[in-house]
């Protein structure tokens, strides 16, 4: 088990390899991961849908 603060940019990576910084923000009522991009925008993911490195 990983206990990670909600305001820690991380490193993440979604499936096609892509790498980016990101703060997770919270989980949406539909279990998917809510996170905070670079440019300030959110977006969601599902399991499996990213990783953290």
């Amino acid at each position: 088990m990983y206990y990670i603060k909600k305001t820690s940019q991380l490193c993440l990576k979604i499936a096609n390899d892509v790498l980016f910084m990101g703060i997770i923000r919270g989980v949406s009522k539909d279990g998917k991961l809510q996170v905070e991009l670079e440019d300030e925008t959110f977006k969601e993911f599902g399991i499996k849908e990213i990783s953290f490195l």
